[in-house]
């Protein structure tokens, strides 16, 4: 049963149509409305599948809602009520493309025919889109198994690329850009073979890590590799989890196994070298003891941080999204301390580098660099550590130039636009449209990203600003009513009364007095 919603300013022709329309195969009329401001405003509380509407009423006409219904509620049909006389009207239809009409006097023969051939169409749209239902859930079912082989590939990198993690983000796969990341390799006695047994594990392991922020499991020939991320991971809380596994597995499997645990790296771009720190693991310990577990730092050296603890690496992020000035002064304090220290050890300040750009790139999808920008290698023909000091602020002073001009924080847009709005509320064209234009961002996201700031649709959230001057302006002038109309917006003074009066519950003229 399709919702519908009847609006015409006439109430004998609104109250005619309402008749015909009852016991309309397929349709419930679920609301009714003179005019397309109260067609907004029924809207807004209400789920409404069609509108049947006139296209010419007062204060906003069918034209008008039409364009915003179709910025707000893309999903909502429009068929229109129209007389001969309204070509005008009509033609403004046609840039819309409004297919379904229906002209006046309506008669309930034709009605009844124009709401079946609705119908119809709806109700092969709806087919389509269970179809489309049909075969998402299809991919869903395959998608885990698509994730695993995309990681798998990736592992040959050298990094993961911005396009690289747009695609496994399109795939499903999410992660927390500021979490800690590892690999957990999990493997049975090598002298046995064990592929079925991987599997099973991998959905045993799957339900214990449920709880984790990030998980992804991969299965090979000769184990299980795990990526993990995670706030703040521990060695003693890894090992007490895979001392707990391996109870169960013995249990359940009758089998021992063994881990071995990578780094810890800021980034989920890292995957490649997590993955190496865990193949450099398995050749170095060629004899694994059952149920052990064994750390890269602990077994292949500790990795000492020379230039950026980890809150230096925070301080650095919030300079690279708001500083420029402070960040270049930063870098600069930190090397001058470091090399007071350091007259060596090149090749780990190198590898640390590397690290903390991948660190400051994880504040966002950060698309305006390219793959080849951050690599391991990126650093190499550096020959000493001034070279390198030089190197690494160009790249990030570079890349914050990039991200202030290209990638504003969606939140300062928002406010922008609102403070925009209570400057310019006289502005007679002040619409979503008109705020696309000027700031460069969709109708929809403008729409939704407005109500989740302020509470409120656009619309109402204009009108209100518009009563609340127009309050203002009856109290303390002479002007007439009608000038103020236009003062604070509006083109029509019918439309100001109407409006003021649904906001104050009073006309202009009462609310003077």
């Amino acid at each position: 049963m399709y919702k519908l919603l009847l609006v015409d300013d006439e109430d004998e022709i609104r109250g005619r149509i309402q008749s015909h329309l009852k016991d309309m195969p397929g349709f419930e009329v679920v609301g009714t409305a003179g005019n397309g401001f109260d067609a907004l405003d029924f809207l807004d509380q209400h789920p409404v599948d069609v509108i049947l509407s006139d296209i010419k009423m007062p204060f906003i006409d069918g034209i008008e809602l039409t364009r915003q219904v179709r910025s707000m509620y893309p999903s909502i049909k429009v068929a229109f009520i129209t007389g001969y006389d309204d070509f005008d009207y009509a033609k403004e239809a046609i840039n819309l493309k409004i297919e379904h009409y229906l002209m006046k006097p309506v008669a309930q023969s034709e009605l009844r025919a124009f709401l079946a051939k609705l119908k119809q169409e709806m109700d092969e749209a709806e087919a389509k889109k269970q179809q489309f239902a049909a075969l998402r859930k299809n991919y869903n079912a395959m998608q885990p198994s698509l994730i695993e082989k995309t990681l798998i590939s990736y592992i040959l990198y050298d990094e993961l690329s911005p396009r690289d993690l747009k695609r496994l983000e399109a795939m499903g796969v999410t992660w927390m850009a500021e979490a800690t990341y590892y690999g957990l390799w999990v493997s049975g006695p090598s002298d046995k073979r064990l592929d079925d047994l991987y599997y099973a594990l991998k959905t045993f392991i799957q339900e214990e890590l449920s709880s984790t922020a990030f998980q992804e499991i991969m299965v090979f020939p000769d184990g299980l590799f795990i990526l993990c991320g995670e706030d703040s991971p521990e060695k003693v809380h890894i090992t007490q989890m895979m001392a707990q596994w391996n109870l169960m597995i013995e249990r359940f499997f009758e089998v021992s196994v063994t881990g071995l645990v990578s780094r810890f790296y800021p980034n989920i771009q890292a995957l490649s070298s997590i993955f190496h720190d865990l193949s450099n693991l398995k050749d170095s310990i060629r004899t694994r003891e059952g149920g052990q577990v064994y750390f890269y730092d602990d077994e292949l050296g500790t990795h000492k941080t020379l230039i950026f603890e980890t809150e230096d690496l925070e301080i650095l992020k919030r300079l690279f999204s708001s500083n420029p000035e402070g960040l270049e002064k930063f870098i600069q304090t930190q090397f001058e301390q470091a090399k007071k220290e350091l007259s060596h050890s090149l090749a780990q300040v190198k590898m640390e580098l590397y690290l903390a750009s991948l660190h400051i790139l994880s504040l966002s999808d950060f698309d305006e660099v390219s793959a080849g920008e951050v690599s391991a290698s990126m650093y190499e023909a550096a020959s000493d550590f001034d070279a390198l000091r030089d190197l690494f602020t160009s790249h990030l002073m570079t890349w914050q130039t990039r991200l202030m001009k290209k990638r504003p924080h969606p939140a300062s847009r928002i406010q922008e636009i609102i403070e925009y709005v209570e400057q310019n509320i006289q502005l007679r064209d002040l619409s979503l449209d008109h705020i696309s234009q000027n700031f460069y961002l969709s109708v929809p996201y403008i729409s939704k990203q407005f109500k989740a700031k302020t509470g409120v649709t656009f619309s109402r959230f204009v009108t209100q600003k518009r009563v609340d001057l127009a309050r203002d302006l009856l109290k303390n002038t002479t002007q007439s009513i009608s000038q103020i109309a236009l003062d604070v917006g509006y083109k029509d003074v019918y439309y100001f009364s109407h409006a003021f009066k649904r906001v104050v519950g009073k006309s202009p003229r009462d609310f003077r007095l």
